[in-house]
């Protein structure tokens, strides 16, 4: 049984000329997260957002599908939404995956790397966690070590990624590599 059910919306996939009939919260944010056959642009990090915004019930089911749709148009993907969709369903295939652990897209933070003028966006609290345990410029500190728990409690579902960010920002002005975050609103 499908959770958090909305309106159908058809979109094309990376196969051409197949299309996927989106019809949950779960489905839209599993295809933005696996199946996304573009560039992904901004609007694409905002749709995932309110999609686990939407799960956490932060967020209206129907936000997220129009922070969906937004994100299909920039990325030239969209193709209809009600009859047309289901139209288009016969070519639908469906891949349930959210269930996994996701890696929670949070708005990036900016940190200096290892190379010299080098800059990384780190969006997500699995990016984040990943970064904290191979490229992190100090070896051992309270933050450090506070980031990679709150980061992997985040995984875990024990804490929003709102508090990861948190701590990874936290963690990277005490590095001294911490350059800025871009705020993003759903």
């Amino acid at each position: 049984m499908r959770k958090y059910p909305f309106r159908a919306v058809t979109v094309a996939t990376k196969e051409a000329g197949r299309y996927r009939t989106i019809t949950s919260v779960e489905e839209a944010g599993d295809f933005l997260a696996h199946d996304w056959p573009t560039q992904k642009g901004a609007r694409h990090l905002k749709a995932r957002i309110a999609c686990l915004d939407a799960m956490e019930r932060a967020v209206g089911i129907n936000t997220a599908r129009e922070a969906f749709i937004e994100a299909a148009k920039e990325s030239e993907i969209y193709i209809g939404e009600g009859e047309l969709a289901s139209i288009a369903s016969s070519h639908s295939i469906a891949i349930p995956r959210l269930s996994r652990l996701r890696d929670l897209p949070f708005p990036y933070v900016t940190i200096m790397t290892e190379h010299v003028g080098k800059e990384r966006n780190i969006s997500s609290v699995q990016e984040a966690s990943e970064f904290l345990l191979h490229d992190w410029p100090i070896k051992n500190s309270r933050k450090l070590t506070a980031a990679r728990q709150a980061c992997l409690d985040a995984l875990h579902g024990k804490i929003t990624r709102t508090k990861a960010r948190q701590a990874f920002i936290e963690a990277a002005r005490e590095a001294e590599i911490y350059i800025g975050q871009k705020p993003l609103t759903v």
